[in-house]
Parts: structure tokens; sequence; C-alpha cells
């Protein structure tokens, strides 16, 4: 939020009350004693220490001063009793006390400090904190906000959640993220928009009932076609950046508020970055499963596994690193970067795609992320093994990353493993998916993606939810494998084949098409 009186642009306010037991690390360091809070207020009791570098409050000094016109920073906090409180950096290099103050206080007492970030970057992290020391019973009025005196870009933001059949998930981030555009003390309010676009068509107009948020019942084309109707809107509302969301994550809404304010104030060497929000795991708050990744040539997770109440994992969380992409769990970008939309795929591997098609520059910071299941978690037959390896396919074809060659034999063998083994669904998915990308550019541009999936299996959602048991057919096609294995192994050498001798032309096929399936005029078609 900016003040125009006296030109301070608050960069994000320090949160300490986890919202959860579990995250709680990841708001505040109890190094020792015990701590409570009382009406918003941390109490210390006498001896007890505690500190702010932890993943969503810790002040990520090296990516201001690379992608910020920020130059100095400063923050008050105010307490009461008798405390030191220290101004420290981390670094590789270990900790440091930059500066010392001692409060004796029966009332709240305020306290500055300020440091410089100019010329750091992310090759090297360096991060600051305050830490607060209790020599007595002692409050913790208000651990401040972090604030600089710059003034900020005028933002205009586009917040596209694309839902499908989630209703109660999607209702309570809708109600988490008004709270916070509606709120006089963010800088949000009357500059964001929340644009639900419905796939399931299954919201109620009154549920969502807010003034800065759009209810859009959408044709279900999936995550590609339900993000891509929310940049369309944006685009038309003239918003000068767009955040694409889940509707399954778990969200602080003052990662919004920080993700916001960054836009506003980066140089002009970084104003196209995306910035790629972290995918905490709800089954293990404090990790980390991925924050922006490499895709080609070979598939890398960026920030894997990270254990984020960890300090030393804080630093390697901000340390530059390349990225083809970041998942659209939570991504925002310049309404400019989408003037070309994303390819059809329906789902899997559409932000992937669009990140290698559109991304030059992007941002990882620690306290900008979200909670999400895990992909493990959420595995089904037909995303995996027809949508991922279809749209795999394709992937490849766009940016020539593999011969036909490579891809007939690995087809292949894969084929032969599925069979040696009965894997009956993905053998069928992975020859349906084969089959399909063979079909060319204008099967994917014109087939109905929701029937496609009904067609794989009657009695299967796109979830991968069954409505009748499959261990009769299972054993059927089981042993029908084994009595037809020449038949299908003759099948699948021609078919490996007919990959590898296709695979020149179809890459051109697809690449040829590329700027029809990712413009405007294709994608209003299909609404």
């Amino acid at each position: 939020m900016y003040n125009p009186i006296d030109h301070r642009m608050e960069l994000f306010k320090v949160r300490a009350q986890s919202p959860s037991d579990e995250a709680a690390d990841l708001y505040l360091k109890v190094r020792s004693g015990t701590v409570g809070f009382e009406n918003g207020s941390c109490v210390l009791s006498p001896g007890s220490e505690i500190s702010t570098d932890v993943y969503f409050n810790i002040f990520s000094s090296s990516k201001y001063g690379e992608y910020t016109v920020a130059e100095e920073i400063s923050i008050a906090t105010s307490v009461s009793g008798r405390l030191d409180i220290e101004l420290r950096s981390c670094s590789d290099l270990g900790e440091e006390v930059l500066d010392v103050r001692r409060v004796d206080s029966e009332g709240p007492e305020e306290v500055d400090f300020s440091f410089k970030i100019k010329n750091l970057d992310d090759s090297r992290p360096v991060c600051h904190y305050l830490l607060y020391r209790a020599h007595d019973r002692s409050t913790v009025h208000s651990f401040g906000s972090y604030v600089s005196d710059i003034e900020p870009d005028e933002v205009d933001l586009g917040i596209v959640i694309c839902t499908f059949n989630r209703e109660e998930r999607v209702l309570r981030n809708v109600e988490r993220i008004n709270s916070l555009i509606s709120d006089p003390t963010c800088g949000p309010v009357g500059k964001s928009t929340v644009y639900v676009i419905d796939n399931g068509r299954t919201l109620d107009k009154d549920s969502v009932d807010y003034d800065s948020v759009k209810l859009i019942p959408n044709k279900n084309n999936g995550g590609s076609g339900g993000f891509s109707k929310g940049i369309i809107e944006s685009r038309r509302d003239n918003k000068t950046h767009i955040l694409l969301m889940d509707d399954d994550i778990e969200i602080d809404p003052n990662v919004i508020y920080k993700t916001f304010n960054l836009i506003s104030i980066l140089n002009d060497r970084h104003k196209g970055a995306f910035i790629l929000g972290g995918m905490l795991l709800p089954e293990s708050p404090r990790i980390q499963y991925e924050a922006g990744a490499e895709y080609l040539p070979e598939f890398k997770r960026g920030k894997h596994m990270l254990d984020l109440s960890d300090a030393g994992a804080l630093l390697r969380n901000d340390k530059g690193e390349k990225a083809d992409y970041g998942g659209w769990w939570f991504m925002a970008m310049p309404s400019s970067a989408a003037d070309q939309l994303p390819l059809p795929l329906f789902i899997k591997l559409d932000d992937v795609e669009f990140g290698i098609r559109r991304m030059r520059d992007h941002i990882v910071m620690n306290g900008i992320g979200i909670w999400h299941d895990s992909f493990e978690s959420k595995a089904n037959p037909i995303t995996d093994f027809y949508f991922l390896r279809r749209n795999l396919l394709i992937l490849y074809s766009l940016y020539d990353v593999h011969n036909g060659m490579q891809i007939g034999i690995a087809y292949l063998r894969n084929m032969l493993k599925c069979m040696k083994h009965g894997n009956i669904r993905e053998y069928v998915f992975t020859r349906r998916a084969v089959d399909d990308y063979l079909k060319g550019p204008e099967f994917i541009a014109n087939v109905d993606q929701e029937n496609l999936i009904k067609s794989c299996n009657p009695h299967m959602d796109e979830n991968g939810s069954s409505e009748k048991p499959e261990k009769k057919r299972r054993i059927v096609y089981r042993n029908n494998m084994r009595k037809f294995s020449f038949r299908c192994l003759l099948y699948l050498l021609l078919e490996s084949f007919n990959v590898a001798i296709r695979w020149n032309k179809l890459s051109r096929s697809y690449r040829d098409s590329m700027e029809y399936l990712t413009s405007m005029e294709y994608w209003e078609s299909k609404q």
C-alpha cells in the first residue's frame, strides 16, 4: 500500500500468528522460552527469544535488490516490557547482527530499523529479519511492515480462478481473497477483480455476490480453456497483470498482497517477470514441493522438497535458478505476456507449454507460496496415461526435443512393459494417447475433450473416479493380453514405426497450427 503523503510504499506486513498450528514454523521462529498470542499481540515469557527469519516473514533483500526499484528498507515494530530487538542479516556467510535496541517500557514503544539493499542480487542471497529477546515478560504489539520510500506503478490485477465441481473450496478461497481486496488498509482495494471461471457450471451467483468478483459459467474446455477465458476477460477489462490460481489450494491472502506490491515496484529490467508461487504440501505444511521447474530437455522440479522451516533452505529458496515455467496453482504475469493464449491441451502440461513459450523472466521468492495437494496424491489413469502422454508428444513436437526414432522406440518399450506386467489401464490409455496425437492438430482443435474423457471410460470422470468396480474387467483384459500377445506385439511394432516415420511431418503441422490455436479467434469459437 502506497502513502502519497510521505511517499512510503508498504511491501508486506509481518504476520506472526499462523492460521494453523502445523504451519506455525513458517510464521514465527521460537528460539527459546514460551510465547502466546493475546488479542493479536505476541506475549513473551522472561528469557524467551523469537525471530522472523521464517518463510512468510523474512525479508528477501537480494530479490528486492535485484528486481525492484527499492534501495533502502525500513521497518517499525511496537513493543513493551524489557527486551532487546536486533536487526539481523543472514547469507551463506552466516548471521550478522546489524543493529540492537533495548526497550524498557510499560506501554507500547515504537522501534525503527533500516537497511540498504541496493546492488544485491539473487546469485548470493541475503535476507534480513528481526530478533526479539525478552528479559522480563514482554509484548510485541505489532511486528510492523517492511516499507520503502518509492512510488509504485499503477497496477490493476485480474485474479483468475478456474474451477470444476469444487464448490466448497473455491468459495472459501473467494471469500478470503475478497476480504483482502475489500480491506481499505491494503493496496488492492479497487485495483483487483476476481474472475471465477466455472467450468462445471455448478456455482450459484448469489454465493459469490461481491463487488469485485465476477462469476463466469464456462463450457468445460479443461484448465487451459478455463484459464484462457479468464485471461480474455481480464484483458478486456484492461487489467495490467493477471494472476492464475487453482481452485483447490489453501492460501494466506497476504500472499496476494505481497505479490501485488512486488509487481508494482519492479524495475525496468524486470517489469516483464512472471511471479511463480511455491507449492507447499498440505500433509507436510513446511515442505515445498516445487517452485518453478525446468522441463526441456529433462524435467527438474525447482526448489524441490525444501524444508522451509530451516533458515538455510530459505536462502536456497531465494537463489536465482533457471525455470521454464511456473505452475498455475499461483502464477502472476503482465497482461501483455498473454497476447498469445494457452494451447488447448485441456489438462496436463498446459502451464508448462505456456511458460516455455511466453515466460522470459521470473521471480521465486520466500513468502509467495500456497498449499496444494501433491500430484501423486491426485493420480488417475485418464490424466496420467492419456492427457499427460498425448500432450507430452505435442510438447516434444513443438519444441523439437526428440527425433521420431527415439519417440517410437520409447513408446514400444513402454507398451511392452505394460504387457509384461499386465498394466491394463496404462496400456489402453497410452495407445489412445498416441492414436490421437497421430490425428494431428486438427483433432486437438476440434475434439470435445469432455466427451473424450467419457469415451475413455463411461463410468469414470476426469478426476479418475469410477462408479463401477473394475476387478472383473481387469481380469478379462489381462487374459486377452496374454492370449493375443503376438497380435498386440505386431500392432505395436507397426504403430511405433508409424510414429517414427510421421514424426517430422506431424511436428511441422503442430508448429504451423500454434498461431491459430493460441489466438483469441480460436478460443472465442470454443466458448
